[in-house]
């Protein structure tokens, strides 16, 4: 893989740094709304996960691991006072349209989703999003670019998310985005996609999974024309103790990856992948790619467009290693 440790010239990462006191958003932040409300700004985006479903929150996911990805689709409104970089979450956890990230719906999709055809009514009626099925496209993209970056200032891994918060921000080749049938331009993000771009995002070390859904929502709210967005919540502990047990839940959460890359490759619809990890999620994402070319899976490798990596939590030597496989 060393081939590819390429600076993409079109591509920007930039990490905000923001500080705070507010207590860390729990599960109660992603149940829906229960009276419908119109709002300026909303994204929309789908989770892969293998952590178990929380049967007692509506639209959660706990911390324990499960042997099989589970898929939700998510449209979360972004408040008027939104500020880039940051996660306006409401200390009351009480979801607040007009101060705070609020979660509008939530649509959880059959376990073979990715897997599934696609198109047409079946899937409309899962996601209830009209542009979801999206015009095959048949391009291969150009070979795959690497950028690893290990000292982004402001986030060294052990941080406390209540106190800082990841901001990633990309600047993508924006084809005409396509638009949702019968949206208004300016009715929000979700009618911005690039149709045939995929961006995966795999969260880092100390994230509970309504951490990881918000700071995905803040990435699509400062950047509304990166495509079609999947984040991969793999089980973390959400605790700052929890470094060990977070380092074996990243483990246990690689072939799963594997499986979601894989599936996103073998889509003829989707032209450009692009793989964006934080801290831990770094280590995780280059073991999947690791096994991706030990099992001999390079046609998905020629598959993906870029891989960022961001102060990746990995020994240096180590990460070597892997690049060289």
């Amino acid at each position: 893989m060393s081939k590819h440790f390429v600076l993409p010239a079109f591509l920007l990462v930039l990490f905000g740094l923001l500080g705070g006191c507010a207590a860390r958003p729990g599960p109660e932040l992603l149940a829906p709304l229960a009276q419908p409300v119109s709002t300026q700004r909303q994204v929309e985006l789908t989770v892969a996960t293998d952590r178990e479903p929380d049967v007692k929150n509506a639209g959660n996911f706990t911390n324990n691991r499960s042997y099989c990805l589970h898929f939700a689709h998510y449209v979360i409104s972004i408040p008027p006072n939104h500020k880039t970089s940051g996660i306006e979450w409401s200390p009351s956890h009480v979801g607040d349209p007009t101060r705070s990230f609020t979660t509008l719906s939530y649509t959880p999709l059959p376990d073979n989703y990715l897997t599934a055809e696609r198109e047409g009514e079946a899937l409309n009626n899962a996601t209830a999003s009209p542009d979801a099925a999206r015009t095959a496209v048949h391009t291969q993209p150009e070979q795959p670019v690497l950028s690893a970056m290990p000292g982004a200032p402001g986030l060294p891994d052990q941080e406390a998310p209540d106190q800082k918060s990841l901001a990633v921000q990309a600047s993508l080749p924006d084809p005409a985005p396509a638009k949702s049938p019968g949206q208004e331009t300016g009715q929000g993000e979700a009618d911005k996609h690039d149709a045939g771009s995929v961006v995966v995002f795999v969260h880092g070390y100390n994230t509970n999974y309504a951490e990881s859904v918000l700071r995905m929502a803040q990435l699509l709210a400062d950047n509304p024309s990166t495509g079609e967005a999947i984040l991969f919540a793999w089980p973390s502990d959400g605790s700052l103790s929890g470094y060990v047990a977070d380092k074996d839940a990243a483990t246990f959460a690689r072939d799963h990856l594997v499986r979601l890359i894989t599936a996103l490759a073998n889509d003829p619809r989707h032209r450009d992948i692009t793989l964006m990890a934080h801290s831990m999620g770094c280590w995780l994402t280059m073991e999947a790619l690791r096994e991706l070319r030990l099992t001999g899976q390079g046609r998905v490798l020629d598959r993906l467009g870029a891989v960022i990596l961001a102060a990746p939590d990995i020994d240096l030597d180590v990460f070597r290693a892997q690049a060289q496989v």
